[in-house]
């Protein structure tokens, strides 16, 4: 029996019940998550890479993703304990059209601080 004549063999009443239990299961695992999430925290460095996680095709076949890691480098210190920083990686996979879009927002936005860090004078040196 197919997935769809499944469902549909349940009543409306049980199809709202089944739904209902789900959107909790999904909520309690959101939830779960927003209390180990790290991705607040800053981090120092960033570095991308092809793969190693990959993405299913529909007919079959799959392609790299761009794994795109946020880490604290060497020598990362608490600036509030002033112990050795060190939190840990923060990682995200890109389709590698998301991920080219993101290097040129990248640019843009590198060149803009650079910009504005020129007119505002940040790089002279104190007298």
């Amino acid at each position: 029996m197919s997935t769809d004549r499944m469902w549909e063999s349940f009543s409306p009443a049980a199809q709202e019940r089944i739904l209902r239990l789900l959107a909790g299961a999904i909520a309690r695992v959101l939830s779960e998550r927003e209390e180990e999430r790290v991705g607040d925290r800053l981090r120092y460095e960033i570095e991308a890479s092809a793969g190693p996680a990959r993405e299913g095709l529909v007919g079959g076949g799959a392609r790299l993703l761009v794994r795109v890691r946020m880490f604290d480098g060497p020598g990362v210190v608490d600036a509030l304990t002033g112990e050795p920083g060190g939190q840990p990686d923060v990682c995200c996979d890109l389709r590698p059209e998301r991920a080219r879009e993101l290097a040129f927002e990248l640019l843009a936005c590198a060149e803009h601080a650079e910009r504005r860090t020129e007119q505002a004078g940040f790089w002279e040196r104190e007298r």
